[in-house]
């Protein structure tokens, strides 16, 4: 699992005048299948992987201050795959993420925790026979 995120803020009432928010997530899980038949698996999935995460924040007096933080991720993940045909289906997927990063800025190390469930529905695709 990979995956790129980008969040634009703007004006938020809080003491910057925008925000930035990038990062990169990568990780390597498996699959575990409880069930696993022709045109329906139901799947348990660890995850373990890294994030990378730049919060660039524009001041009021137009100067920019940038945050970066790095660390563990781990998750763990369950869902299914229906399959309509012999290649093509979807899936349903939720689980837990959490990322324990951490940042050395001027002021000393901060840590930061960022976890959570999530939900996901998309395509499934089999490949070879």
């Amino acid at each position: 699992r990979a995956g790129l995120v980008t969040v634009f803020t703007t004006d938020d009432g809080s003491e910057s005048d925008g925000e930035v928010l990038g990062g990169f997530n990568f990780g390597l899980g498996g699959s575990w299948y409880a069930v696993n038949k022709d045109r329906f698996n139901f799947y348990l999935a660890p995850s373990l992987g890294y994030t990378s995460l730049s919060l660039d924040a524009v001041n009021f007096d137009g100067t920019t201050t940038t945050s970066k933080y790095s660390g563990l991720t781990f998750g763990i993940n369950t869902g299914v795959n229906v399959y309509f045909g012999d290649k093509a289906g979807m899936f349903f997927d939720m689980g837990y993420t959490r990322r324990a990063l951490s940042s050395s800025q001027d002021y000393g190390d901060v840590k930061l925790g960022l976890g959570g469930i999530e939900f996901s529905l998309g395509l499934s695709m089999k490949f070879g026979n």
